[in-house]
């Protein structure tokens, strides 16, 4: 079964309206909601929201997903606003190139928050994200946020205290095989942190922060890494 005839799938059980668009790409339609009924007041129905189009990044490709292959995704779907990729690796340069082209680059599971949440999908911005975003610029310290990975960032500070590049886990407790799947997932990223978001995460046991001392990678509760944030 292909990626696109997965995701087509689940969208059907899921309750929506969906057919294939193209080689590589799904169209929703998304209807009017219905007239909601909330203590005892009834609501005005919202309008529909416009079709979303997506398109599947195949996952049995060869080499990660590149500034090429947006470019071809945008040239067979202009219209289309997420690419959706699963189980492949993904350059880093991605993220913010589509950015730029009005495309957001997400899972399936982004794309079904996109569906729910957004008229225009590329506007979709998880919770562990927009959570992560507003910590680390309260501070005053970051001058800008590019995104790197699904949850991967290039933070770069004001004055002259160094970049920095640092991936989120948002599980409350991080182990061997879960720092070790960070990894995994950048390769090409020289990880300065890996940052939990869970506010439930207190701190980490010795084993994984021997590992990480010898990836020399940084661990940090969401709390702490705030705190360090303007020190060199």
């Amino acid at each position: 079964m292909s990626i696109r005839s997965w995701v087509l799938r689940q969208l059907h059980e899921t309750g929506y309206t969906a057919e294939s668009v193209g080689a590589h790409g799904v169209r929703v339609q998304r209807h009017v909601a219905g007239s909601i009924t909330k203590h005892g007041i009834l609501e005005i129905p919202r309008p529909p929201r416009p079709d979303a189009v997506a398109y599947c990044a195949d996952p049995d490709e060869p080499g990660p997903v590149t500034v090429t292959t947006v470019q071809e995704a945008i040239s067979e779907l202009p219209q289309m606003r997420m690419i959706i990729v699963m189980r492949r690796l993904i350059d880093p340069e991605v993220f913010e190139y589509a950015m730029a082209l009005g495309v957001r680059v997400d899972t399936f599971g982004g794309f079904m928050g996109a569906l729910e949440k957004c008229d225009d999908i590329s506007q979709y911005v998880h919770r562990e994200e927009s959570y992560f975003r507003k910590r680390v610029l309260v501070t005053n310290v970051i001058s800008s946020i590019a995104r790197q990975g699904h949850t991967a960032w290039r933070l770069e500070r004001i004055g002259d205290l160094s970049t920095l590049t640092v991936a989120t886990h948002d599980r409350y407790e991080l182990t061997d095989d879960g720092f070790a799947g960070v990894l995994e997932r950048y390769p090409s990223l020289k990880l300065d942190a890996l940052v939990i978001t869970n506010p439930i995460a207190r701190g980490f046991g010795n084993r994984v922060v021997k590992t990480a001392r010898l990836a020399d990678v940084r661990l940090y509760t969401m709390n702490d890494f705030v705190e360090v944030l303007g020190y060199p």
